[in-house]
């Protein structure tokens, strides 16, 4: 008898331990799992973040890409208003030699009209 009481509180203690591992194994599975949650909420936000940055950069690429083309526009004037400018010198000086010789002209319209 006495060795069935022994052999049952052995059994009873080996029962309460098998019993505090699987709870001790549970609560350690639970706080995995919360973990992992966390860890998914985490990448959740890292993602979104990544998108976030995604779409700024791409606005970026796009006001770049408009500034581009409208400095290329830009240039295309400025090299349209240097060509009129050279063309305008060129017609300065041409009316400047025309006036130098309708000068020389005239004097010697007025020599030949003020000798006869």
């Amino acid at each position: 008898m006495l060795q069935k009481s022994v052999s049952w509180l052995r059994s009873a203690q080996a029962a309460q331990e098998t019993n505090d591992l699987i709870t001790r194994s549970i609560n350690a599975v639970e706080a995995g799992m919360r973990l992992a949650e966390s860890t998914v909420g985490t990448f959740d936000e890292v993602v979104s973040s990544i998108e976030t940055i995604d779409t700024e950069a791409e606005d970026i690429s796009e006001s770049v890409r408009s500034n581009v083309t409208i400095l290329t526009e830009a240039e295309k004037k400025i090299e349209e208003i240097e060509t009129v400018l050279d063309a305008n010198v060129e017609i300065s000086q041409t009316s400047k030699a025309l006036s130098e010789n309708m000068a020389g002209v005239t004097e010697k319209l007025l020599d030949i009209v003020g000798t006869k």
